[in-house]
């Protein structure tokens, strides 16, 4: 039981620096939305 909770605390742990390093969208959440909704209607998205 100790070798799981040990290996469990581990991957949390790599699991809050990959989030500290992620970098910031150049797209706004509109963006992304209105990207998304042209997809849905068909219109070819680059």
């Amino acid at each position: 039981m100790d070798r799981l909770k040990l290996e469990f605390s581990a991957s949390i742990s790599r699991l809050g620096e990959e989030l500290m390093t992620m970098k910031a969208s150049k797209f706004t959440e509109a963006q992304k939305a209105f990207i998304l909704k042209q997809g849905e209607e068909g219109t070819a998205v680059a």
